[in-house]
């Protein structure tokens, strides 16, 4: 796949980062505005460095990854106007 060896280890990890994204939405439903915030500040940041670690090796891989980092910088721009209308 794109010139990577895939294996397990690849795998666990791919199902970990899904598990993750997966998880965020219920917990975005169920938790307080203001655990939300927090996890949100922190989780966006580490996917967007662990999207662009990845890098790409394909135009279809770099479309992906456009695509992923602005909507992981939109969530986190959200998430900090949310923090100023949360402290008013």
């Amino acid at each position: 796949l794109g010139g990577y060896q895939v294996t397990e280890g690849l795998l666990l990890i791919g199902g970990i980062v899904a598990v993750i994204t997966v998880s965020m939405v219920l917990l975005s439903a169920t938790l307080r505005k203001k655990q939300n915030i927090y996890i949100n500040l922190i989780l966006s940041p580490l996917f967007a460095l662990s999207i662009i670690t990845n890098g790409f090796g394909d135009p279809d891989d770099l479309l992906h990854l456009v695509f992923e980092l602005i909507a992981m910088i939109s969530i986190f721009v959200i998430v900090l106007r949310w923090k100023k209308t949360h402290s008013e």
